[in-house]
Order: structure tokens, then sequence, then C-alpha cells
């Protein structure tokens, strides 16, 4: 922008303060030819432009030299920030993967858990059926001298010829030896199978059916049980006709 005064041009061009402030110095105001008269305008831009030189210079300055400096601590503090949140969303997935893979195997445990309860709650409601049954006698085998004291319950149905024995009250047998069910008849003995008595376990045994015996026999035996006779007898009961 160019001010005439009195016929002769003052050049003025504040734009090199304002964009070229960094890399050349305040212009200087040349003087008029004629220096009996100023424009008011003219010095208020000259001062701004002092002004700007002297003091809004290193300001901006300082200030751009301290956005540098703190942009890489800012950078490197949300870089960190970034990081641990990072690991902690990780540490939070692998936790409920966990979780999931736990909670998948309780419920496979739960459900193993329910079928076996099932079954054993099936079998006793088919036993309490089987006991039930109006042609059931009942024949108690007390145990014989020598024995720890005990006694055991047959159930057995004169109809269908089933076989059952409430093994409750009887002894547990030694570790290696297993109880064996016997039917007497005519003095021959008669296998109706083996069954281990253990403490808080099935109490209640379905048996070899057998028809009209004189009377019933329980021995200790080898798991295997006995072929042919009882090798050591420790309890039995008459029938009753």
């Amino acid at each position: 922008m160019a001010q005439t005064l009195s016929g002769t041009a003052l050049q003025f061009k504040p734009a090199e303060h304002f964009f070229c402030f960094l890399t050349k110095p305040a212009p200087v105001l040349h003087a008029v030819s004629r220096p009996t008269w100023f424009s008011i305008q003219n010095l208020m831009q000259f001062f701004t432009a002092q002004v700007f030189f002297v003091f809004i210079n290193p300001a901006v300055f300082i200030l751009l030299l301290m956005i540098h400096k703190f942009s890489t601590v800012i950078t490197l503090a949300l870089l960190t920030v970034s990081l641990l949140a990072n690991w902690y969303f990780y540490h939070q997935l692998n936790q409920t993967r966990n979780d999931l893979a736990r909670l998948q195997t309780d419920k496979q445990t739960v459900a193993g858990d329910y079928d076996l309860l099932k079954l054993d709650l099936d079998l006793a409601i088919a036993n309490l059926k089987a006991l039930k049954h109006p042609q059931n006698r009942t024949i108690l085998l007390n145990m014989l001298p020598g024995f720890t004291a005990g006694k055991a319950t047959v159930f057995w149905n004169s109809s269908t010829g089933a076989v059952y024995i409430d093994a409750t009250q009887l002894p547990a047998p030694p570790p290696d030896k297993q109880y064996q069910l016997w039917t007497e008849t005519g003095g021959k003995y008669e296998s109706l199978g083996v069954f281990n008595r253990q403490p808080d376990k099935e109490i209640l045994y379905r048996l070899i059916n057998t028809k009209k015996p004189d009377a019933f026999a329980l021995s200790i035996e080898l798991p295997q049980g006995s072929p042919t006779a009882p090798t050591q007898l420790c309890a039995r009961g008459n029938v009753a006709f």
C-alpha cells in the first residue's frame, strides 16, 4: 500500500512484518523530502509493526518452541496410556475366556452328575416298585456264630422269581472278598451271584431269579465267587411256605 504525502510517496508494506517477521528486522520509516507533515495512519501502522516485532515475534517463537517440546512429552504420555489400556483389555479378555472355559467345564460336570443322579433315581424307583409287588416274600438272613453281628433281607417274588437283597445291615466284607448269595434246595446250593457291599454305596442288589428254594444262604468269597458251593457260609434263612 502506498501513501502520497504532498507529492512525495511514502512506501510502507505491513505484510512484510506480519508474514516475514521471523527472518526480517522491523522496517524503518523513511524520511520524506518534506517532513513537515505526517499521516496519523502511517504513524499507527509504524508503531504497530514495531510492537509486533519487539514483543509478539519472540513470544510466538517461544510458544512454538514450547509446543514442539511438550508435543513429544504428550505423545509419549498418550502412547503409554494406550499401551496400558491395551494390556488391561487384553488381560480382561483372557480372564473372560478362562471364566467361560471354567463355566463350560462346570456345565459338563453338572450334566454328568445329573445323568448319574437320574440313573440312581430311576433305579431306586424301579426297585421300590419291585419291592411293593404283592407276590413278594421277605426272608431274613441272620449272621451265623463267629461272624460280625448283622443281617440281610431277601425279597423273593414267588410269581416272577425275582430276587433282591437288602444289605443295609450287613458288615462290609474284608477288602479282598465279596458276598455271594445262594439258594439251598434239597441240600444242594445254587449261586445267585456276588455283590460288593460297600459303606455309603448301593445297598439294594438285584440278583438272579430262582424258583421255590428251601432257604437262602450268604457266604464270603473271593471277588469271582465260588462256582459250586459256599466256602465260608456266614448267614442263612429258611423260606416259609
